[in-house]
């Protein structure tokens, strides 16, 4: 698992982890073909608290409804549960500097 304030992890944060925020699998951030797995809703609401978007800011972020963010953070066994897209899962992750866009990945040359 990876915490959300952890500088190795999230090299390129930008804004600073609540030390409350819960952890994330790292499965939650690899890309569809690497081995993703679907984030929980509690994984939904770290990020979005990772990046201080409330669910208002989230949905502007999204450019869904505030109805549609609810949907992800009811509790899968909710009657109301949807799970988020796994291309607004990406965005919101590199919204939040949690990963990096593709083609910009960081890499070593040993310099």
């Amino acid at each position: 698992m990876v915490e959300l304030g952890s500088k190795k992890r999230l090299r390129h944060q930008h804004r600073s982890a609540s030390p409350a925020a819960a952890p994330l699998d790292v499965e939650v951030l690899q890309p569809k073909d690497s081995g993703f797995r679907q984030p929980r809703p509690d994984e939904v609401k770290a990020v979005f608290t990772h990046a201080s978007w409330t669910q208002a800011e989230a949905a502007r972020q999204l450019g869904v409804n505030v109805s549609t963010i609810r949907r992800w953070h009811t509790p899968i066994e909710g009657r109301d549960y949807i799970p988020i897209p796994y291309a607004t899962w990406r965005l919101a992750l590199i919204l939040s500097g949690l990963v990096q866009p593709p083609g910009q990945e960081s890499h070593t040359d040993g310099n």
